[in-house]
């Protein structure tokens, strides 16, 4: 990127994916990645209502579509630029305050997450529907506890 292109862009934010090739992902997926997703999804699940496991859950969770699919997790980091200062940042969202979090959970979230989680596993299943199952697999902590990824 030129210099000049990065004195006028604010801010760049560049993804990073490597991994196995797609046939070795396929032949993970059909003979380990379903089932085992399964049984970690049951064990995160089980953390997660403990609520001491959710730091646990969140991990097995975030891991949930290298585990189905060998897919790597993506690794994104910000450029910003201003002036004379160039800052590099790979950090997370700022969170939803701890309160609301918490009712959320007990009122909604434990419940819902169980229901988003089944359908996102069954929809993995189809193999047709897998992108969208990831989709709503990689969104499941914001739908137990409005956690932000």
């Amino acid at each position: 990127m030129s210099s000049d292109r990065l004195h006028n862009a604010s801010s760049v934010i560049v993804t990073r994916r490597q991994g196995p090739p797609f046939l070795v992902r396929v032949l993970w997926y059909l003979f380990i990645g379903w089932w085992l997703t399964g049984i970690s999804l049951a064990l995160g699940y089980l953390a997660a209502i403990t609520i001491v496991g959710l730091p646990l859950a969140f991990w097995i969770f975030d891991r949930t579509g290298t585990l189905l699919t060998l897919r790597p997790r993506p690794v994104t980091v910000s450029v910003s630029h201003d002036g004379s200062v160039t800052v590099v940042e790979s950090g997370h969202r700022e969170q939803r305050s701890l309160l609301l979090r918490v009712v959320y959970f007990v009122l909604v979230g434990w419940w819902a997450a169980l229901i988003w989680m089944t359908i996102a596993y069954f929809l993995c299943l189809t193999i047709l529907l897998l992108p969208v199952g990831l989709m709503m697999l990689n969104r499941l902590p914001e739908v137990f506890t409005l956690h932000r990824n």
